[in-house]
Formats: C-alpha cells, structure tokens, sequence
C-alpha cells in the first residue's frame, strides 16, 4: 500500500510538470492500472484456492488438468505467479480462453463481484 501510494504522488507530480507529454502519462497510468487490477484479482482467486486446499473444485486443479506440466504444489513460485496474472487478466476482460466455471462458494462470491467492477469500470 505504501508504494501504490508513493507512485500516486509520483503521477500527481508528473502531471503538473509542463515538460511531460500528458498522453503518454496517461497511457502509463492506465496500464498499470490494468496490470495491477489483474495481479490482484488472480492473487485473490489463488488465495481462494489455497484455501480450498487445491482439490477437484478449484481452478487450479482444472488448470492442472489442461497443462501437464503444471502442478499445484510443484511449480515454480514464478509459474504460479503468471499463471494468476493470466487468470486476473482472463477475469477483468471477460475473454475467459480458458472455459472454467466456479465450482465452489468463494469463487462464486468472488466472480459476482469482479463482475460487477468490470462492468462498472466499462460502463
């Protein structure tokens, strides 16, 4: 939270700075708007699979089904870590290339109301 806000007042000092195309500061500004609303949305749908243990009900456990090179607790921390980047990004475009239908409560939850952001913030 802290560096989010410190790269708050990093884009409010660039802003008032003449010398800065203003189109391209704000073509950064959305991107990582973009990119962090993806890291954080695919670390929640983790999290939630985390705590469902992984089993048959989760989207990992689908995931490992597609990929066999993937495995839940073998994985490397950065394969992990693009692969919930990659479900974030699925989720908050609605393109879902990845047929998955929440299978238990919390990703059920969940999906409602990343829904209704994404709705909202393309409305």
């Amino acid at each position: 939270l802290p560096r989010i806000l410190k790269l708050r007042n990093y884009f409010k000092t660039m802003a008032s700075d003449l010398a800065v195309n203003m189109r391209n500061l704000q073509g950064l500004k959305f991107a990582l708007i973009i990119f962090f609303a993806a890291h954080w949305v695919g670390c929640v749908f983790y999290f939630l699979s985390r705590m469902s243990q992984m089993d048959s009900t989760t989207w990992v456990h689908e995931t490992e089904q597609l990929f066999p090179l993937y495995t839940a607790f073998g994985s490397p921390i950065s394969t992990q870590y693009v692969l919930c980047v990659y479900k974030g990004f699925n989720a908050i475009s609605n393109l879902e290339y990845v047929l998955h239908l929440p299978n238990n409560s919390g990703e059920i939850v969940f999906c409602i109301v990343v829904m209704i952001i994404t709705v909202w913030l393309e409305g």
